[in-house]
């Protein structure tokens, strides 16, 4: 028996995060920095003879699918079946066995949900022999979770997961460029050295802080379009750093846009979380925040390296749990094997 087992990575968010949502970039230049790192989501499919069944091993959950109900508690594993139903089965039902595993909750701040969505059209579209672009596997994985599953979000996470690595992405009406940025390995060393990823301790609805920031450009659209304005232009500033290693500009660049994004929505932050970098700040660490939506989930940052030590004892005192995270070009991809 077949299995087709497929992965996605999880990314964090240098810059532009929040203007790559649709109610801006539909209209405005939107443009943000990412890169992918060693943290995952999986899926594997294998064929099932009576029936089709969605079982998500982080979640604890299992369902079986259902025409007649339209109630899952896993709509992106139902939502993304459904498609491939519709679109490559001529609406008709096959039966497989899909089981999804991530390596972080969803909500957050790596864009999880949007990596599974892309982990489970990759391994579908192995199951259907479809070839699909990262273009187009990105723009398929936007449609089902955003569009069909009604969840709110941005973009950037969809591309990060299809094309992999350090990239650039604009995003204007229904164009999309793509800018490969090869850091050089002074600044990556740097990076990799100084970084510190922690989780701290709840994951958030990410989709309530993006339509609190929705409802901010719609009451406050000129003050909330400057701040998009200038996380957008700051994307460019944040590449040069990149490009020429210059990571003391690269540590302002990342204050200001954290202090500029705390203003885009009320739920980006809260005391707790400021007093707490408040004094990590105290302690050595030169930059950081929170990553994705807020509000929760993941925060890095950097220090000087002989700082490191002290913070870590200090987080671990706080009993936050700090995660081995580096960069990596790993994209999405799958491959069938057979079933030992």
């Amino acid at each position: 028996m077949k299995k087709i087992l497929s992965k996605s990575p999880l990314r964090i968010s240098f810059a532009g995060g929040g203007t790559d949502i649709k109610e801006y970039f539909s209209k405005n230049k939107s443009a943000v920095i990412n890169s992918t790192i060693n943290l995952y989501c999986y899926c594997e499919i294998t064929f099932n003879k009576k029936n089709t069944v969605f079982i998500s091993l982080d979640k604890g959950l299992e369902e079986h699918y259902k025409k007649s109900s339209s109630n899952s508690n896993l709509i992106i594993h139902r939502a993304c079946y459904e498609y491939f139903k519709t679109k490559y089965n001529n609406n008709k039902d096959y039966y497989v066995t899909l089981k999804s595993y991530s390596d972080v909750p969803e909500g957050s701040g790596l864009g999880t949900s949007s990596s599974l969505t892309v982990c489970i059209c990759k391994g579908l579209a192995k199951f259907f022999k479809i070839s699909f672009g990262k273009a187009r596997l990105a723009k398929l994985a936007y449609k089902i979770e955003r569009e069909i599953c009604g969840i709110s979000g941005g973009v950037q996470d969809f591309y990060a997961a299809s094309y992999g690595g350090t990239n650039l992405f604009e995003f204007h009406g229904n164009s999309f460029k793509r800018i490969k940025i090869s850091m050089p390995n002074s600044f990556r060393n740097e990076f990799e050295s100084s970084l510190l990823v922690i989780f701290l301790g709840k994951s958030r609805d990410s989709s309530k802080i993006i339509d609190s920031q929705r409802e901010s450009l719609l009451k406050s659209k000129k003050r909330y379009m400057e701040f998009m304005k200038e996380t957008v232009e700051a994307v460019y500033k944040v590449k040069e750093t990149i490009l020429t290693s210059d990571f003391d500009k690269f540590h302002d660049l990342i204050n200001r846009l954290w202090t500029v994004k705390k203003k885009f929505s009320s739920e980006i932050s809260n005391s707790e979380i400021d007093v707490l970098y408040t004094k990590l700040r105290a302690l050595g660490v030169k930059s950081g925040k929170l990553s994705g939506a807020g509000g929760g989930g993941f925060m890095f940052m950097f220090s000087d390296f002989d700082k490191k030590k002290v913070l870590k004892d200090y987080l671990l005192k706080r009993n936050l749990a700090i995660y081995n995270v580096y960069l990596t070009n790993d994209c999405a991809e799958s491959n069938i094997y057979e079933s030992r």
